[in-house]
Parts: C-alpha cells; structure tokens; sequence
C-alpha cells in the first residue's frame, strides 16, 4: 500500500503516453485474429456445452415466458444464453459465439490496459504470452462462459476507468460505470473490487496528490455510484418480482444460492469436495441452520467469526496450492515475474505507478475468493493481471535473453495447452 500511495505522488500518465507506429498496430492486430482464431479452434475441438449453460437457458427462457422460479444464477447472463440460442437456433452455437467473443474482448483489452498503463512492446508482448495461455482457453472453455463473458465486462471497464486517470475525463467514468454494472449482473462479486478501486486509487490521489482537483474526482465517484444505485434497486425489485413466493430474494440472486455457496467452504475443508448439501451439513455446528441465517452470508459470519477466519485461512493455503497448477499458471512464468525485483533500471522506476495499480487489483480480486472458495475459473482475473507482469518484466530483458524467452515460454505453453486441449475432449463431462 506504501508503494501505490507514493507512486500516486510521483506518476505522470501524460509523460508516457506512446504512440503506437504503424507496424506496431499492424502487429496487433494480426495477433488479435490470431487470437480469435485459437479461441474459436479451442472451444470447437473441445466440442462441448459448458455445464451449467442449459440451466441458464431455462432460466432465461421463463423470464421471458413469465414464469416466477427461484433465480438462483445471473439473470443477465440467462438472458444473453436465451437470446443468443433463439437467434442461432442451438445451444452450442450460442455457447461458442459467447465465448469466443468474450475471450477475445478479454485479450483485446488486455492489450489495451498494458498500452495505457505501460507501452506499445509491452502490449504486444501481452498479446503473444495470451496466445495459448491455459487459463484463457482450456481450463474454462467449454466450461464457465458466464465468467469469461464477466472478465470482458470487468477488464473492459477498468481499462475506462484507468482512461479517467489519465486524461481526467468524466465521460470516461460513465462508460467504465455503465460496463462495471454488465459485468456486475454477470459476476455479482466484481461489485467489491470495482468498488474498492476507485475508493482506494480516488482517495490516494485526492489526499497524496491532487487535493486542489478534488471536486472533478468527487463527480466522479458520484456518477459510479448513482448508477450502481439505481441498478442495484433495478436488480433487487427484478429478483424480488421474479422469485417464488417463500424464497430468500436478494439483491442479484436468490440468497439460497449464493449462501449454498459460501458453505461449499465447508464441503471443501471437511469432506474434500464440493458439494452444497454436505455443505449445509458440515457448517451447521459451526454457523447454525441456512433458514436461523435466513440465508444471509452477513449473518452466518457474525454468528462465528473465529471460524470464518480459520475457513479463510484454509482457502489462503489453497491458494498457495493452486498457485503452481499449469491452468493457473505455469510454472516457468514465476521465473520472469521475479524479474523486476532484481532489477533497479530507470524502466522500473518509470512504470512504478503501473506495477502498483496490478498489485492493488490482484490483492482486491483475491478477498472474493478466499470469502467463497477457490476454483481455478474464478482465478482469471489474477492470471489475466499476472500476465500483465510477466509481460512488463519480459520487456526487461534484452537481445538474445529476450528472443530465447519468448521462444521457450510459447513452446511450453502451447505444449501444456495442447495436453489440456486434448484431455478436455475426451473427457466424458466438462463437469467433474
């Protein structure tokens, strides 16, 4: 936190503005239709509908017959599934395009990010590490499109909102702000760490930095959070109107869910698996009944805080666990993140206000995680901001160091994608 509050004194984003040549842009490009064309090779080889995607079909497909069900998954998404399958006629194709969008848009502005927040080489070297990395195209395609459709939305909108920063805009927080709802209605979790972004980065610059420009970041702030007002009220009167009568409605989903949820914490730790009713079961000595919670994930924290703890502390060693799996990301890549902590260049000092902005929103989209539980799809958004890392350390190296690099990590990391590629299709269910 140090760092980031300091680097906010000292960083100018006009001083490092680049623009980009005409060979640099005709680079990225081409490598973006590369990307397209693996993600759509990816999901079409693996030849499979992701798990939960005929439950968001059905979902979607009572809203608009006007049938009250439990929402338990994210009405918007159900709806996208919905509409996407009526428009192409079939479920897979709808799948397909979904996904293939959504994680091309995640590398797109991925790219985008580095080139604001570092330069052009760094943004093309983001899209190269990209290519195959397991974790944008295994591990969730054919398997989690709601959360790979949610990360387009989140990154999307943290490109925009890093565009206020630097051009101190307000139009910029508008469009962040109307993307960071999407991408809230997918992925209700992202609300915290949006949130907590712009309080922490508004508040540093304002104390630390800029305390004479206070009214422009105040507006700022009040444009996001009038909008996420009204689109949380909007949100709960939908869930509250479309719920059965006797359920636990609550802001984005029906609480059941997302407390069945929360207690697969239990599950996990107790009984080695994921399972919401063994869930239910092992948590009842510690935290009581769902209905003596009324479902509420608040209550059942406060009703045993010591165990709550503990539960995190478990999920943290998890996280550890998970860290060195090749779907997360491979082993190899570590190699060049600790790149930077042993060099001392001018670059480094350069980009200090850019390496603070990665740490903070890896450290933000890490508290959701170790509050729910650990799963390697939920982890994207800390693979997609490593990659940001690894790619600004690459940028360190030079000459023959760096030619030999780049070639070593796209050989191994397509042999490790090209394993799971073709594991993924034999597998009998993308489920287990």
């Amino acid at each position: 936190m140090t760092l980031i509050i300091s680097s906010f004194n000292n960083y100018n984003f006009i001083e490092l503005n680049s623009v980009m040549t005409m060979n640099q842009t005709k680079k990225i490009y081409l490598l973006m239709i590369l990307i397209i064309i693996v993600r759509l090779f990816t999901v079409m080889f693996i030849d499979k509908i992701p798990c939960m995607e005929d439950m968001y079909y059905e979902e979607g497909q009572n809203f608009f017959a006007g049938n009250k069900i439990c929402v338990s998954l994210s009405p918007f998404y159900s709806v996208i599934v919905y509409v996407f399958t009526t428009l192409f006629g079939s479920l897979k194709v709808a799948s397909v395009i979904i996904y293939v969008i959504g994680s091309s848009a995640i590398v797109f502005y991925l790219s985008k990010i580095a080139l604001l927040l570092f330069n052009e080489h760094i943004a093309v070297i983001t899209i190269v590490i990209a290519l195959f990395f397991p974790n944008l195209t295994v591990a969730v395609a054919g398997y989690s499109h709601s959360v790979v459709l949610g990360n387009a939305f989140e990154f999307a909108a943290l490109f925009y909102f890093i565009c206020f920063f630097k051009y101190r805009e307000l139009r910029y927080v508008f469009v962040g702000s109307v993307l960071a709802v999407i991408t809230i209605a997918i992925r209700p979790e992202t609300i915290f760490v949006i949130s907590a972004f712009l309080v922490i980065t508004i508040s540093s610059i304002l104390i630390f930095k800029e305390r004479d420009n206070y009214l422009l970041f105040l507006k700022a702030f009040g444009i996001y959070l009038g909008i996420i007002i009204l689109f949380v009220f909007a949100h709960q009167q939908f869930v509250s109107n479309k719920s059965l009568p006797n359920n636990h409605p609550g802001i984005f989903t029906d609480d059941t869910y997302s407390y069945f949820t929360f207690t697969d914490t239990y599950s996990i730790i107790f009984a080695q698996g994921i399972d919401h009713q063994v869930g239910v079961e092992k948590s009842i000595p510690y935290i009581g009944t769902p209905e003596q919670n009324d479902f509420k994930i608040s209550k059942a924290i406060l009703k045993n805080p010591k165990q709550f703890l503990s539960n995190v502390s478990y999920m943290c060693k998890e996280l550890l666990k998970i860290f060195a799996h090749p779907l997360f990301i491979p082993f190899f890549y570590y190699f060049f993140i600790g790149i930077m902590l042993f060099n001392n260049s001018d670059k480094l000092q350069l980009y200090k206000y850019a390496i603070s902005i990665l740490t903070l929103l890896l450290a933000l989209h890490l508290v959701p995680l170790v509050i729910f539980h650990v799963e390697i799809r939920y982890m994207q958004q800390l693979c997609l901001l490593s990659i940001l890392l690894i790619a600004f350390n690459l940028s360190l190296l030079q000459g023959k160091t760096y030619k030999i690099s780049m070639s070593a990590i796209l050989v191994f990391t397509f042999i490790i994608y090209a394993v799971y590629l073709i594991a993924n299709r034999e597998m009998a269910s993308l489920c287990g």
